[in-house]
């Protein structure tokens, strides 16, 4: 319960019904993009914090334009990029969404190409109010781990990171085990990240801490849900039903340096 203790889960708008409908349009668009689906964008759109001004800054990495747009508009933002792959085409314009009976409302949008494995987000320190990150996470964590440390980097002091990576202790991947072996390893939903399917929460609230965020990893269902008898079955035989959901879900905020950068500065006073 060392999580617990040591992260605390901020503030985050409660969402009314009509905000929710507001972006449904969106929603609709969203599935465009394998597993981005309407019910991950509402698990986040959920946790979507408020823009603190018309300049606040909302950064998404590697996501759905749809679940972009739709998170953009639950948060009041105007000021919109969309980092993407580097083959991805840079461009720069304000873009007029208007949906049947809802107002119009004008983006800033632009579209940045950047080399996630080489070179850092091009955007200053401190300068990003909000990041989400939906399944765009580097499979290798030490890149996983880089990526983060440039998220603490150009978020401003208590920025918002909400990210989503597909679980790897779920329940699903415990009934498709195929042998003793990989069982075992999924006996307990703290097993380390699994390059094939994923990331576990706890392995995230490891990445999150080392990273100097604070507040939440939990894990949510945004698929079908497992077969209730052979869930069932698992517990009876010995595995916890904790964090077996099939999405890890990151709602934190920066909360300091990460902690290799944090001793290095204490080292030299």
């Amino acid at each position: 319960m060392l999580y617990a203790a040591t992260f605390r889960i901020p503030p985050f708008m409660d969402l009314s019904p009509f905000t929710l409908a507001h972006v449904a349009p969106f929603l609709s668009r969203v599935a465009s993009t394998p597993r981005i689906d309407e019910a991950l964008v509402l698990e986040v759109g959920r946790r979507m914090p408020a823009a603190a001004t018309e300049d606040s800054l909302y950064v998404d990495v590697g996501g759905n334009p749809a679940a972009m747009h739709a998170l953009a508009r639950l948060g009041g933002y105007r000021a919109v990029v969309s980092v993407r792959a580097a083959d991805a085409r840079a461009s720069e314009s304000d873009v007029t969404i208007s949906e049947g009976s809802l107002p119009s409302e004008t983006f800033r949008y632009r579209v940045q190409s950047v080399d996630f494995d080489r070179a850092p987000l091009p955007f200053g320190e401190g300068s990003v109010e909000v990041i989400t990150c939906l399944d765009a996470l580097p499979a290798d964590e030490a890149a996983a781990s880089r990526l983060f440390g440039e998220f603490n980097r150009v978020l401003k002091e208590g920025g918002h990171l909400l990210a989503a990576a597909p679980n790897a202790a779920a329940w699903a991947n415990v009934l498709e085990a195929s042998s003793p072996e990989q069982l075992t390893e999924l006996r307990s939903p703290v097993a380390p990240m699994r390059q094939a399917s994923g990331y576990t929460a706890q392995a995230l609230r490891l990445l999150m801490r080392a990273a100097g965020f604070e507040g939440a990893v939990l894990t949510v269902n945004v698929g079908p849900a497992p077969d209730a008898a052979a869930v069932r079955a698992q517990v009876e035989a010995g595995f916890t039903d904790f964090d077996r959901g099939d999405t890890s879900l990151v709602v934190v905020r920066k909360a300091g340096a990460p902690v290799v950068q944090a001793a290095q500065r204490a080292g030299g006073r």
